[in-house]
């Protein structure tokens, strides 16, 4: 008797063994396509895992992705942005379907406010501030200029040629200081004189009057603008006074036309010569 039983238990378990292989292999790929419920645009990397049967995919740049799943399988498609959709028991599919489609509704996150800081404490923020090096600004700039120029003219000169030094108290400023702020006013005039001319230069002049060469140079003569007025000037304005410049060169080229009548000279007159004669002296007078 037992031996019976145990060769029916064994049969039984074979055939449950051979009829999973079989349902395994005899599982249908069927294709799908996830899109965003709103827009209906397709969703690429979402996840899609048949619980069931602990098959997992993911969806392609269109949104489509195959997986083995049948009637009574567990579907479950997860994205980040999107509420996860679970299908306990997703089916019947049909092979002949070209593909089926699976909407997902978009998601919110809220989070917790953030706080950033770099510093820990206000004594720390302190030091570190008192730390920083800032950027030069343009006097800085100036002065750090200056300072190598004399650096450099100092050590290529010969000591005999510096300023006699002299005893006692000395009064006013001394030659380096008067050769540092000659250096600063050339330097500021130099500064001036590149904003003036890239304000008013020939090209500008002819992209509003279209005069090239020497004539823009004679139209800019007549302008006759003060360095004031370029230097502080904005570049709208001084386009504006150009413009009216322009119009009233026009205009008296226009007024002054050449004369072309001949030259007639002036006659010369006659001088009347008078002749005296004195009989006394005997002496011809003209």
């Amino acid at each position: 008797m037992k031996p019976l039983v145990a060769l029916l238990i064994a049969l039984a378990s074979f055939q449950s063994l051979s009829a999973a292989d079989f349902s395994t292999d005899t599982i249908p790929t069927i294709t799908f396509q996830v899109l965003n419920a709103e827009t209906k645009e397709p969703i690429s990397m979402a996840h899609a895992i048949n619980v069931s049967r602990g098959k997992g995919t993911i969806t392609d740049m269109l949104g489509y992705f195959q997986i083995p799943i049948t009637s009574g399988d567990s579907l479950k498609v997860t994205a980040i942005g999107y509420f996860e959709m679970v299908s306990p028991q997703w089916g019947p599919f049909s092979t002949d379907t070209l593909f089926y489609t699976i909407h997902l509704n978009p998601r919110i996150y809220e989070l917790e406010g953030v706080r950033f800081s770099r510093f820990s404490s206000y004594q720390r923020f302190l030091k570190e501030f008192a730390a920083l090096k800032l950027a030069k600004d343009k006097n800085a700039e100036t002065e750090n200029l200056v300072a190598k120029y004399f650096a450099k003219t100092i050590r290529d000169m010969a000591m005999m040629n510096l300023p006699s030094g002299t005893s006692g108290i000395s009064f006013g400023k001394d030659w380096y200081a008067r050769q540092k702020e000659k250096l600063e006013e050339q330097l500021e005039k130099e500064r001036k004189a590149d904003v003036i001319r890239k304000k008013f230069n020939e090209v500008i002049v002819n992209e509003l009057t279209g005069l090239t060469g020497i004539s823009a140079n004679i139209f800019m003569a007549y302008c006759d603008f003060s360095e004031t007025f370029l230097y502080e000037s904005n570049d709208y304005s001084i386009r504006i006074r150009i413009v009216e410049k322009w119009e009233a060169y026009k205009q008296e080229k226009v007024n002054t036309k050449p004369d072309f009548s001949p030259i007639v000279k002036p006659k010369k007159k006659k001088k009347d010569i008078k002749v005296e004669v004195s009989v006394q002296q005997g002496v011809a007078k003209y």
